[in-house]
């Protein structure tokens, strides 16, 4: 792909006819940063940082279907979200998506990672309006862990009234329920990119109707965008929450939760 061909791609807008949106969803911290770069990799971006940026934006923080991708006489427009509702544009219509990618991670790495998200190790302007006044997840006193933890099994949310969000449960329920109707969603579970990385990515391209792609190159440059940097890119692991959470805590939101993580397919050996 020459810089030509790929600067023609991106001067024209999205058209239905030789198209594709694809939304990367997710609920905040779930690896959909990880995921964007897995896609740009295999896409073929050779620049998986820039690509990320200019060709998978965060709808969050930019206009969507403005740069398409050229790959198998099709261009394709993909965008990231944390919504559980239907995107809209800045005019209101909904955002036109043919293809939807959602992942989802453990709920209690989720509530450590966005612990961290929300903290002064990140330094960002969601922490800073959060107003929890998180120095570092490590630095946490065992009362205020408490409190966050007791949070988290009270509403599956650090920040309940983000009705756009939603609810842990609720925003990877609505895409389960998506795609158990049959609409284009496919649903990719974090630990299984750790466990099974070539089948899971595998599966990803053939959704998307890519076809087989090079799974070494993909897992290298996307992990070299979005190596461990003890900020955003926190602990790109499973069971993180062991490190600090006691088991009782544990046992607590397993208890509270049973039903809704048994049927997403999560359980906690206690």
């Amino acid at each position: 792909m020459t810089a030509n061909d790929t600067d023609m791609a991106q001067s024209r807008p999205y058209d239905p006819a030789d198209s594709v949106s694809v939304g990367v969803y997710s609920f905040p911290r779930s690896g959909n940063a990880w995921l964007r770069s897995i896609l740009a990799a295999g896409m073929g971006m050779e620049d998986v940082k820039q690509g990320v940026r200019r060709f998978l934006p965060d709808a969050a923080n930019h206009a969507v279907l403005q740069h398409g991708w050229p790959r198998q006489g099709k261009r394709w427009f993909f965008h990231k979200s944390h919504h559980m509702v239907r995107l809209l544009d800045a005019s209101g219509q909904e955002v036109p998506v043919d293809k939807i990618l959602y992942i989802h991670r453990d709920p209690l790495d989720v509530f450590v990672s966005y612990l961290n998200f929300l903290s002064a190790n990140v330094g960002n302007e969601a922490g800073r309006r959060s107003g929890f006044g998180i120095e570092s997840v490590d630095a946490l006193s065992p009362a205020r862990m408490e409190w966050f933890v007791c949070r988290w099994i009270a509403d599956g949310a650090l920040q309940p009234k983000n009705r756009k969000f939603g609810s842990w449960f609720e925003n990877v329920k609505t895409f389960r329920d998506r795609a158990a109707a049959g609409e284009p969603v496919h649903v990719i579970r974090y630990e299984d990119l750790k466990t099974d990385f070539d089948g899971t990515v595998a599966e990803i391209f053939r959704f998307l109707g890519i076809g087989a792609i090079d799974t070494d190159q993909a897992y290298r440059l996307a992990d070299l965008n979005t190596a461990m940097d003890g900020k955003m890119a926190w602990r790109r692991e499973s069971a993180t929450y062991r490190r600090y959470l006691s088991e009782d805590q544990i046992r607590r939101f397993a208890m509270v939760w049973e039903a809704e993580l048994a049927e997403i397919g999560y359980q906690y050996d206690l």
